[in-house]
């Protein structure tokens, strides 16, 4: 049974208005739940309280107030805030005025035009020039690498973009140099980008309040654009992405802060991918092969075409081979079509070995094809994270702002198993070098520890665990590995303690979570891993605790949703199987008013058990 403790609340008064919030909870954050907007510059969501711009400054009532900065400041029991009071009022302007002047007033041809946090609040508290006059000091463009561009006198110096680089993406690809009007943000030495750890994720350019950090890609305003909010499909942790268009082009991905699994942080592949839409090598008209050549036709003629030369493959001559990164209305249509219309259950996804590999290993180890975890409790519940495989930064980004996230301000501990140095290597608490192929040994190596330390969880079943590592010589897959026994020892126990280490007279510890990649290994023993981590995980009995159990990545985009709608070739709708008459019987029902009388009930792929 999982205990946690209950929140403690307190309540202030924001402007009048009673505001009931989480102890700890700073006082921007408590306006905001209160539907009260206050002015900002160097605040980011999920970023520690920063203060440097003074813009969100409120005045505390009472004997013991006065000025204070809103985004830095928890919220007390019984506080009386004011966040207009002419002295707040007075402190903005005064604020804004220093800003302006260096500041480009450039705003007709600079990018951030009409969504600039330093144009609204100009406007917001009625700053229109600054009364300390002199000439400003104004710099060229600097091009930091082929995507940005940096321009010194629109900076703040508000330090967004750095933190944002060093506390999400877990780079500090980028800092800030230099002090007072000689501080620019720049790279290590002046480099390129390229030079440097950069990902090009262009987190830099989204969090950057002002024009300061624009994209070398874009040259409109945001008023000529209409968007449209949707979801990423370059990998399977599903990022919400706010796609911005006109005259038929796409021109930027923007981001929806606080929305989605990825709060509005984005890869280089959500920033940038979107000009794939308009690559030239793209289909834009249906083709027919006439002798060896393509040849444009209308639609009808191609679905007639289409349907005159399937229709002599119906039954198990025909199969049907889905993209698992298409929609599930697209894959549910293509399976209905191929079973319903065609009468045959031979359809399945593009898969690579270790992808397939890694789905039998959840139904071998889970009964289901999905991962017994999510994404979002790792961030917040779990107190310890095992990465195992290829480099979580490169298959999955998200992923890794998560574990970077947590490291920092939930102190998580972390090891990590993979041949190949990264910057979650350097982060980690430790890391164990394991050559490739020899990762589920040491998984299994960690597994025998635990039995041996006797921190398995009551219940689980020892009797096929203990098989399962029988053969395993710690010693020598410690050598292996390039760790000594101890070091894996210790890894072992941090793993099954949650990360708090083996306490006497102890038995119930925080939770871990693996996060494994083995989907994405070219070679073959993504199995083996993956059956490896599921055993460690339910050893420990992580399984089925919040912030505890199994994170796969699939690598494609609709891996899971995929596999949910059907398409696979003994796998119906639901996750019933071909083989159950019932429930053929059922989507035969439901189908029959479109397509079926009946369905097909085995397939040309396999044998059904």
């Amino acid at each position: 049974m999982v205990v946690k403790s209950d929140t403690k609340l307190v309540t202030c008064t924001i402007d009048g208005q009673e505001v009931t919030v989480p102890a700890g909870t700073y006082i921007l954050l408590a306006a905001d739940a209160a539907g009260i907007e206050l002015p900002n510059l160097c605040y980011q969501p999920l970023l520690r309280p920063w203060g440097s711009c003074q813009l969100c400054t409120v005045e505390i009532l009472g004997p013991r107030g006065g000025l204070i900065q809103s985004c830095a400041t928890p919220v007390r029991d019984g506080m009386e805030v004011s966040t207009h009071s002419p002295a707040v009022i007075e402190s903005r302007q005064f604020v804004l005025h220093m800003y302006l002047i260096d500041h480009a007033l450039d705003c007709p041809t600079c990018d951030k035009s009409g969504e600039c946090y330093l144009q609204d609040n100009t406007y917001l508290h009625n700053v229109h020039d600054s009364p300390y006059l002199r000439p400003k000091i104004a710099q060229p463009y600097r091009h930091l690498r082929e995507t940005i561009d940096y321009k010194w006198d629109r900076c703040i110096i508000c330090s967004r973009c750095t933190r944002v680089c060093d506390e999400m993406i877990g780079v500090t690809a980028i800092t800030i140099a230099g002090r007072g009007l000689e501080a620019e943000v720049t790279t290590s030495y002046g480099a390129d980008l390229r030079e440097t750890a950069c990902t090009n994720c262009g987190m830099c350019i989204a969090v950057c309040p002002v024009g300061a950090l624009t994209d070398r890609h874009f040259g409109h305003h945001p008023w000529e654009l209409d968007a449209v909010e949707t979801v990423c499909g370059f990998c399977d942790v599903g990022c919400t992405l706010n796609v911005e268009h006109n005259r038929g082009l796409v021109r930027r991905v923007t981001h929806l802060w606080n929305r989605g699994v990825n709060e509005g942080y984005t890869c280089e592949r959500g920033k940038w991918g979107h000009e794939h839409v308009q690559d030239p090598l793209r289909l834009r008209y249906p083709l027919i092969r006439e002798s060896g050549e393509y040849i444009e036709v209308e639609l009808d003629e191609a679905l007639n075409t289409a349907a005159e030369k399937l229709k002599h493959y119906q039954g198990p001559a025909f199969a049907a081979l889905v993209s698992p990164d298409n929609t599930n209305e697209e894959n549910y249509s293509l399976q209905q079509f191929s079973r319903a219309v065609m009468g045959s259950n031979n359809v399945d996804r593009l898969m690579t070995r270790s992808q397939a590999s890694v789905e039998q290993a959840l139904v071998d180890s889970f009964g289901i094809a999905a991962s017994p975890a999510g994404m979002q409790e790792m961030r917040t519940d779990s107190n310890m994270v095992l990465v195992v495989g290829p480099d979580i930064g490169v298959t999955e980004p998200i992923a890794s702002y998560w574990l970077f996230w947590a490291l920092r301000y939930r102190e998580v501990k972390m090891v990590v198993v993979r041949p190949e140095h990264s910057y979650m290597c350097d982060r980690s608490d430790h890391w164990i070098p394991a050559p490739a192929g020899s990762e589920a040994d040491v998984l299994n190596a960690m597994a025998k520890i635990i039995i041996a330390e006797g921190l398995a969880a009551p219940g689980a079943d020892m009797e096929t665990l203990r098989g399962a590592v029988d053969g395993i010589d710690i010693d020598k897959v410690a050598a292996t590995a390039g760790v000594s026994t101890d070091f894996l020892r210790t890894c072992a126990v941090l793993y099954a303690t949650g990360g708090v280490g083996k306490r006497d007279g102890r038995t119930e510890y925080p939770s871990s979570t693996i996060w494994h990649t083995a989907a994405s290994r070219d070679s073959g023993d993504a199995g083996a891993i993956a059956i490896a981590a599921h055993n460690l995980a339910v050893l420990t009995g992580n399984v089925g605790r919040p912030g505890g159990g199994v994170l796969a990545g699939r690598g494609n985009a609709n891996m899971q949703g995929s596999f949910d709608v059907g398409c696979h070739p003994a796998i119906l709708p639901g996750g019933e199987l071909v083989s159950d008459a019932t429930a053929r019987d059922a989507l035969a029902e439901i189908w029959r008013d479109r397509w079926a009388t009946s369905l097909a009930s085995e397939n040309g792929f396999a044998p059904l058990l």
